[in-house]
């Protein structure tokens, strides 16, 4: 049996790991994003009430941020295969890398609004129904799923390029 010897070249690989390292993609509700018209609330607040529920509101819990990209996991890790993701890597441009990574959750996060958390979020009582007109989880005015951004920072939290760009901007 003839063997094959495979080479593999690996120089720069440790270069590279520690570039893209020095960044992260964060998304949430970040910044001025937190601001919000009604209620007495920021957006900030009413997502942390409608992330962990509120036993005093008799409001379930309904996760809008991070079981969405956990159910959706592979998709977001697909990404890193298309075009414009290999285009940045191969220019060595990690901060475009982690900016497409972030618009891409985002993206994933306005889907689990658009389909009632895949499904998985709990239904609006009849009263939430009958006083918003809808029986759409989460969505009344539109103003916590328009906060929804994300941006790119250094290991350090010290923001890159702020990015911001909203779902419907991308």
């Amino acid at each position: 049996m003839k063997q094959s010897k495979l080479n593999i070249n690996l120089d720069g690989l440790e270069e590279i790991k520690r570039e893209a390292t020095g960044y992260r993609a964060r998304v949430g509700i970040l910044g001025g994003h937190a601001a919000r018209t009604e209620n007495g609330i920021n957006n900030a607040e009413l997502g942390v009430i409608q992330m962990f529920g509120s036993m005093t509101k008799n409001i379930p819990p309904r996760d809008f941020l991070l079981f969405p990209l956990e159910h959706k996991k592979r998709e977001l890790i697909r990404s890193l295969g298309t075009g414009s993701m290999k285009n940045a890597f191969q220019r060595g441009d990690y901060e475009r890398m982690f900016e497409l990574l972030g618009v891409k959750a985002e993206e994933i996060i306005q889907q689990a609004f658009e389909t009632g958390g895949f499904g998985r979020w709990p239904a609006n009582k009849p009263s939430t129904i009958a006083s918003k007109g809808s029986s759409a989880p989460l969505i009344d005015t539109g103003q916590l799923r328009r906060a929804i951004t994300s941006d790119v920072v250094t290991k350090s939290g010290i923001p890159a390029t702020v990015v911001q760009k909203s779902y419907a901007e991308a």
